[in-house]
C-alpha cells in the first residue's frame, strides 16, 4: 500500500529551506484553532517577487494555449497587466513584505518590472519560435507518479514531444538555483514513468527568462538513483514529525509570510513545549 503522504518538489523546497515554515504551509494552518486559522490566511498571501513569477507563468500559459488553437493573444498587453497587479499589491499593503514591515525600493520595484517586460517579450520573440514546431503534449497541468512508496505530485511548465523523445520545458523568473537541476530530474522521472521512457528518450530544460539562458538536464541511473533517495528520506523525516519544529531565523525570514507568528511563538515556545 502506498504511503497518504505525497512528495512534491515545493513541499521539499520549504522542508530544507526552514522546517518551520513547512510545519506552518502543510500542517498547522489546517487546524481548527484560531492559530491555525490565522496561519491559513497567512499562507494565501504573497511576496512581491513571488506574484510576480505566478503572473508570469500564467501569461505564458495563456499565450500557448491560445497559439495551440490559432488565436492571439498580447503578451505586451499581458505585461503591462501583470506591472499594474505588482503595483496594486505593493500599495495595497496587504503583500508580506508590507506587512512584515519591509519597504521595496523604488529601483527594486523598477527591476522587478523590468523583468516583466524582457521576459515576456525574450519568451515570444526568441523561444516559443523555437518549440512551437515540436508536438504539445500539457502545459501547466498537475499530475502525478509513483517513486517507491510514496506518490510525487507535479506541475510541468511545458511539455513536449519531438518524434519519440519528450522534451520538459521549466520556465524559471528569478535567479539560478541549485535545487532546479533536481527538479529537472523530476521531471524526466515522470515523463519516464508516464509515457514508458528509457533515460535517453526525455530531457528537461531549464530556461530563466529574464536573461534566456538556458540549461538541458538529462537523466541518469545514477541521478535518478539519487533523486529517489532524496524523496524517500524527506517523506520519512516528515512523516516521522511529531513536534514544531524550530525555524532557520535568519536574514531571509523578513520575506516569509509567516515571520510575524513565528517571532511571536519564538517567544513563547520551544519545539520540546508544543505536539502536533
Amino acid at each position: 500500500m502506498k504511503s497518504p503522504y505525497q512528495w512534491s518538489f515545493s513541499k521539499s523546497q520549504t522542508w530544507n529551506k526552514c522546517q518551520r515554515m513547512y510545519y506552518y504551509s502543510y500542517l498547522k494552518r489546517f487546524d481548527p484553532d484560531e492559530e491555525g486559522k490565522t496561519v491559513d490566511e497567512l499562507y494565501h498571501l504573497f511576496n512581491v517577487a513571488t506574484y510576480k513569477g505566478t503572473l508570469i507563468h500564467q501569461a505564458i500559459e495563456d499565450y500557448i494555449l491560445n497559439q495551440l488553437c490559432g488565436a492571439r493573444f498580447n503578451l505586451t498587453n499581458a505585461a503591462k497587466s501583470i506591472i499594474r497587479k505588482i503595483d496594486e499589491l505593493n500599495n495595497s499593503g496587504t503583500s508580506v513584505e508590507k506587512i512584515n514591515g519591509l519597504e521595496l525600493s523604488e529601483e527594486y520595484m523598477a527591476n522587478l518590472k523590468n523583468e516583466v517586460s524582457t521576459s515576456l517579450q525574450a519568451f515570444e520573440a526568441s523561444l516559443w519560435p523555437l518549440i512551437m514546431k515540436y508536438q504539445h503534449l500539457s502545459v501547466e497541468k498537475y499530475d502525478r507518479f509513483e517513486c517507491g512508496d510514496y506518490l510525487v505530485t507535479l506541475k510541468p511548465d511545458y511539455m513536449v514531444k519531438d518524434n519519440n523523445f519528450v522534451k520538459i520545458f521549466d520556465w524559471k523568473t528569478g535567479t539560478k538555483k541549485n535545487d532546479d537541476y533536481f527538479q529537472a530530474i523530476v521531471y524526466c522521472m515522470y515523463a519516464m514513468d508516464k509515457y514508458d521512457l528509457k533515460e535517453n528518450e526525455v530531457s528537461a530544460e531549464l530556461v530563466y527568462l529574464s536573461d534566456l539562458k538556458r540549461y538541458i538536464v538529462n537523466p541518469t541511473p545514477e541521478r535518478i538513483k539519487g533523486m529517489e533517495a532524496r524523496i524517500k528520506k524527506e517523506s520519512e523525516e516528515i512523516l516521522a514529525l511529531d513536534y514544531v519544529p524550530e525555524g532557520t531565523h535568519n536574514e531571509d525570514c523578513i520575506y516569509c509570510k509567516f515571520y510575524n507568528i513565528c517571532e511571536k511563538n519564538k517567544k513563547y515556545k520551544t519545539a520540546e513545549e508544543v505536539i502536533v
